[in-house]
């Protein structure tokens, strides 16, 4: 049987507090156990803790928030080149702009790779 190659990626987010940690990256892990247990290789990029404990202030229209995560070129430099299929899980507002961003920058050098991406609240 064909092995796929699947990334998981979980990028950087933006958030209110600058202590808070989100914790919602675990389905990415049970989804690639999912698909390692159907002969796909996987890989999981986790911006989050990627950056160890890095964050960011950005000044956005009067708000602030607090970046964590690596970059969306250290993302995508992580990506396996033989990557078959991309999923992307983020959180609503604001990271809906992480994702604008993130997509295009991926397909311009994957644009074979089918991404799919899950928003939640």
């Amino acid at each position: 049987m064909h092995s796929r190659h699947s990334t998981l990626i979980c990028p950087r987010v933006y958030i209110k507090d600058k202590f808070h940690f989100p914790f919602f990256n675990l389905s990415l892990g049970y989804l690639g156990s999912y698909l390692r247990q159907r002969c796909h290789k996987v890989k999981i990029i986790d911006a989050l803790s990627e950056s160890g404990a890095g964050v960011v202030k950005i000044k956005s229209n009067g708000n602030i928030f607090y970046q964590r995560g690596i970059s969306d070129e250290e993302i995508i430099r992580l990506i396996p080149p033989d990557t078959d299929f991309i999923g992307i899980t983020v959180p609503s507002n604001p990271n809906a702009a992480v994702i604008h961003r993130l997509v295009p920058m991926i397909k311009k050098k994957y644009d074979e790779a089918p991404i799919v991406v899950r928003f939640y609240f």
